[in-house]
């Protein structure tokens, strides 16, 4: 990026040495440097460039004895640039070019334009797939080319530095040499402000120190000498000096680049810009139009007199409007919202924070023995190639994930359990290790003899209906030709289905006739994608039951969902071998019938991959204990196992020593719902205990976690770092009194009376919904009732081409939709009442509009949803949503045109419970806005996931969370945060939380934490804080450690009003 957050880079590079030079753009050394610059993503662009104007500036200063005036510097290139691609002009791109005007500046300009163009898409090109602007890419390409230009020059033309072109290029310089010789140079009528050249050739108005030559003349000039001086650079290959010593000026010719600032991304905007009056086809009136919308809260008549004066815009003198211009690109040079920005001590600040949670416990870094098991030939750490038999040759895997495909396979081997959860962080690739898993297995079958081997059975995979595409096209990428695939999900007519990538579709209802219940070998190698929903719906309770209604409709409907019937023609039981729930953290509920339907199927195995395992509070792992029990543990709990065990009961295995035969007691549904949730325990006895049960069921990785343990490199240095922000928006002292009269009137509302217990309450879903729509926009809950904005009718209020209107003539009635200034107006009268999203739109301006940089917006409600979507299109911003109305293909189409560079979709607006759950956008996406606080922190981590992940371009992405102060907003933090504590007890880092003098590092048993104290916000032991600042501080509870440590993952705290 060119600046993270300011849009523009003011430092130039080190173009006169290269070390620095390579350092810098991010080669790994001189050598790499040279080799691009020798390869086809420069050389023959900038061979073009040296025929076309170079040379001939060259010969044509000689022939006067003088050297080359200093040419142009980058902004008046780039300027010119953006000026001849400006409104789908196409100066610089077009097929065939006119070149016969063209000074200095054009032929720069061109070059700018096909290098840039050339390596952002080339998969060989220095910034494909990269974050940074074209701002930087101009700065990175421009220094580049005053290196190699430099070293043109006739007394480094002996190849000091740079093997510039090839024999071929000499070839054709020679050749058209001998026929007519170079054109000159032409005339450089060159304005400060860039604008293009106009009038005859060069011929009758010289360069500066150029003397004016016709072709004759020119031709004449050259001589063989001449010739050969100018190609030796052409043809003798030389190394790069590795030094530091900064080449000095040149005696014969001075470059002819000046060493200008490159233009702003606000004066791109302006460049770009073809209207003297708002236009919302054009970027600069977009980020105008934000301006005046959410900076003026409350005031409409100064608004109406903004507008009205831009308006009128191309009725004033020239001269005045261009000053308003110029002003306005000012302003917008400047962020809306001020930021710390990334350093390498707020990136250390996240690592610190990541790492108080990251618990060995739960993690491998067995690497030669994964190796082994894997039958990856081990060879060292740095020389092995982790590539598993079966993987594609073009793929290979991170050791996180070597060590973690063993962690998996061991887990399905131990006879003490039937399950395990895959709980790493978002974006480390649990899709991978689960095929990798799955191919292990195959592969060990093979090596098996047949009467050993388990029986053969297809493996089924349950995934949110978001990402069944990404599982059909991540499985031929990862093992092509191994596994069998079907699609069962979606018409079930396999005539209607359209493949994804080679796998078939299931033709009605699967049973157990179908075919892959064989029990053949080919059997072994069939895995079946299904949703959660679609799976429950064909083969579970509802299923079921409507079969039970058909045999005998006098059947009571009580009890028939809860129990498999086995008489029932749609039961599965026992028909696949293992069962992957990818976001499995959806099953838990016990009693829902997307869970049942799981529990039915007795696989043999079930693997469970969510990197939030227990979103809304410890019970939620209840669920899991019913697929990771082993089918034996009712049996453990009886009175003759009891008895062998020598325990009561009523023994708290929690209790128990390690390694006490009644420890695998732990592992069961019983203890966790009798001794961990249930009971009195406190946050931090509970936590402990689900620490005791994850060690022997979970697998979690976190960005903090590294291979080899507390020596290796940091997994999350293969990821973007984390930059996390909370902004806290404030209403203004007129919105203040109107937000707490509706909030009071509403939470008098929220709790109802219960049904059958005496005395208690429960809350009002339909009021806690418009207390998150008040949050939100005071005016949403009244909107939400008269357009009926709930779910239901979602899809009718997206195609409602008016709504936007009917919103905005509730609050101003004297807006004209039709006029372009008058959106402006649309902004304020949406905006008031609505502090967090003025806080958005004023990073949308900087962030999305002026820089470029595509967004993800999660909301809590699809209402919000629709409110942002009726903003942006008013706005001419492309936007895109993923809502539950779409079919997977629809939203596929979405997510692959929102990930391709260059797509202009810039906005990508979800829910939480619709798009936070498996989606990769993470490919040219790495800003993340939290416009509506979660339900709980889990999901919040889901979400930063979306771009969070391997294969993100960026160094850093960026959630801003934002959340109204004094409102139901900072009740819902304090909510999610008090349902995190055991969750964060279990996952605490035992080698930073511990008590040195009594506690053992690598045991989870121990509750004492150390002594720890809260200082400015940053959390350090005691004696440390007592060391550095002097004083007494208070220590800190477990409870309040943990509760500090949730809030410091947050990130920095800004304001806006």
């Amino acid at each position: 990026m060119v600046s993270e957050l300011i849009g523009v880079k003011s430092t130039t590079l080190s173009w006169r040495s290269p070390v620095k030079m390579a350092e810098e753009l991010g080669f790994v050394s001189v050598q790499e440097m040279k080799d691009f610059l020798n390869g086809e993503c420069f050389l023959p662009f900038f061979t073009t460039f040296a025929e076309e104007w170079i040379w001939p500036a060259q010969r044509a200063a000689r022939s006067l004895g003088s050297i080359r005036g200093r040419g142009p510097d980058q902004s008046t290139v780039e300027t010119r640039l953006a000026l001849g691609q400006k409104s789908g002009m196409t100066k610089y791109s077009a097929r065939h070019l006119q070149k016969d005007s063209w000074d200095e500046v054009d032929h720069l300009a061109l070059l700018l334009w096909d290098l840039r163009e050339k390596n952002k898409n080339d998969a060989n090109g220095l910034f494909y797939r990269k974050a940074i602007s074209d701002a930087e890419i101009n700065l990175q390409i421009w220094s580049l080319v005053k290196y190699c230009e430099y070293h043109l020059t006739p007394s480094k033309s002996g190849g000091k530095v740079l093997h510039l072109v090839q024999k071929a290029a000499a070839r054709r310089h020679t050749s058209s040499s001998a026929q007519a010789g170079p054109s000159a140079p032409r005339a450089r009528n060159t304005s400060a402000t860039g604008q293009p050249a106009t009038g005859q050739p060069a011929t009758e108005t010289p360069p500066r120190n150029t003397p004016a030559m016709d072709n004759k003349n020119e031709t004449s000039q050259i001589t063989e000498p001449d010739i050969d001086a100018t190609c030796n650079v052409f043809q003798s290959k030389l190394t790069f000096e590795e030094t530091e010593t900064p080449c000095e000026v040149d005696t014969d010719i001075t470059p002819s680049f000046g060493t200008g600032d490159p233009i702003s991304n606000s004066t791109r905007m302006e460049l770009e810009n073809g209207s003297i009056t708002p236009d919302m086809h054009y970027r600069l009136w977009q980020a105008w139009a934000l301006k005046v919308g959410t900076n003026y809260v409350g005031d409409p008549a100064l608004v109406k007199t903004l507008i009205d004066y831009a308006s009128k815009l191309d009725t004033v003198r020239e001269t005045e409007s261009r000053i308003f211009l110029q002003e306005l690109t000012n302003e917008l040079t400047i962020n809306r919202l001020n930021y710390n920005l990334s350093t390498v001590d707020t990136d250390e600040d996240t690592s610190r924070v990541e790492s108080y949670l990251d618990s060995e416990a739960y993690q491998r870094d067995n690497i030669e023995e994964s190796c082994e098991m894997l039958s990856i030939p081990y060879h060292g750490l740095e020389r092995t190639v982790y590539r598993m038999p079966l993987m594609a040759v073009s793929q290979t895997l991170p050791l996180w994930q070597v060590t973690g495909i063993a962690a998996l396979v061991r887990f399905f081997i131990n006879p003490l359990i039937r399950g395990c959860v895959l709980g790493d962080a978002a974006g480390l690739g649990k899709t991978w290790m689960v095929i990798g898993m799955l191919l292990v297995l195959w592969y060990n079958r093979q090596e098996v003899k047949p009467r050993k081997r388990l029986d053969a059975k297809p493996t089924l995979i349950l995934v949110p209906p978001a990402v069944i595409i990404q599982w059909l096209r991540a499985i031929p990428v990862i093992a092509p030709g191994v596994f069998r695939v079907y699609c069962y999900y979606g018409d079930q007519r396999s005539n209607r289905y359209i493949s994804q990538a080679g796998e078939s579709s299931i033709d009605g209802i699967l049973d157990p006739s179908h075919a892959m219940f064989n029990g053949d070998e080919d059997s072994a190698r069939t895995i079946v994608i299904s949703s959660y929903y679609s799976f429950s719906d064909r083969n579970g309770p509802k299923a079921q039951a409507n079969w039970v209604k058909n045999k005998n409709p006098s059947q009571k409907k009580s009890g028939v969902a809860e129990v498999l019937d086995p008489a029932w023609p749609g039961s599965l039981r026992r028909k696949f071998g293992v069962v992957v729930c990818d976001e499995s953290h959806l099953l838990k509920t016990s009693a829902a019938k997307c869970a049942t339907a799981v529990r039915w199927l007795g696989a043999h195995f079930y693997l469970m991959a969510s990197a939030t395992p227990i979103p809304n509070g410890i019970k939620d792992w209840l669920s899991y204990m019913l697929f990771i029990e082993s089918e034996d543990a009712i049996q453990w709990w009886s009175p003759q196992s009891l008895q062998r065990m020598n325990i009561d009961e009523s023994q708290d295995p929690f209790e128990l020593p390690d390694d006490h035969p009644g420890a695998k007691l732990r592992l069961t549904h019983r203890a966790v719902k009798e001794f961990v949730v249930g009971g009195s325990y406190g946050v931090v006895e509970r936590g402990q205990k689900l620490a005791m049960v994850w060690r022997s069921v979970l697998l979690r990785r976190l960005n903090a976690s590294r291979i080899p343990f507390r020596t290796g490199i940091r997994i999350g240095d293969s990821l973007p770092k984390l930059h996390a922000t909370l902004i806290n928006c404030k209403y203004s002292p007129y919105e203040e009194k109107q937000y707490s009269v509706k909030d009071k009137e509403l939470c008098g509302q929220l709790i109802v009376n219960g049904t059958d217990i005496p005395g208690k309450g429960k809350w009002s879903l339909a009021i806690h919904r418009k207390l998150q729509l008040l949050a939100m926009n005071l005016n949403l809950p009244h909107w939400d009732d008269k357009y009926n904005l709930k779910a239901g009718n979602i899809k009718a209020t997206y195609d409602d081409g008016k709504l936007a209107a009917l919103m905005i003539y509730d609050v101003d009635k004297n807006v004209d939709l039709n006029k372009a200034a008058d959106i402006g107006a649309c902004i304020h009268a949406l905006c008031y009442g609505a502090p967090k999203l003025r806080a958005l739109l004023k990073n949308i301006s900087s962030q999305t509009i002026r820089d470029q940089e595509k967004c993800l917006i999660f909301c809590q409600l699809p209402a919000v949803t629709v409110f942002l979507y009726q903003i942006f299109t008013l706005l001419g911003v492309r936007v895109a949503t993923i809502n539950s109305f779409q079919t997977m293909k629809e939203r596929q189409d979405i997510v692959d045109e929102f990930n391709r560079k260059g797509s202009g979709m810039m906005v990508l607006i979800m829910t939480y419970a619709v798009a936070a759950l498996g989606l990769n956008l993470q490919y040219d996406c790495w800003r993340i806005h939290a416009i509506e606080l979660a339900h709980n922190l889990a999901l919040l981590l889901q979400a930063l996931g979306r771009a969070l992940r391997l294969g993100n371009p960026s160094t850093h992405v960026y959630l801003m969370e934002y959340t109204t102060g004094q409102s139901f907003d900072d009740r819902a933090i304090m909510r999610n945060i008090e349902k995190a504590l055991p969750q964060a007890m279990a996952e605490l880092n035992r080698q930073i939380f511990r008590n040195d003098d009594h506690d053992d590092p690598d045991s989870t048993n121990s509750v004492d934490m150390g002594s720890w104290v809260s200082v400015n916000g940053v959390l350090m032991p005691y004696n440390n804080a007592k060391e550095k600042y002097g004083g007494e501080f208070d220590i800190l509870s477990p409870v309040e450690l943990l509760q500090q440590i949730l809030m410091g993952a947050k990130g920095q705290r800004i304001e806006s009003s």
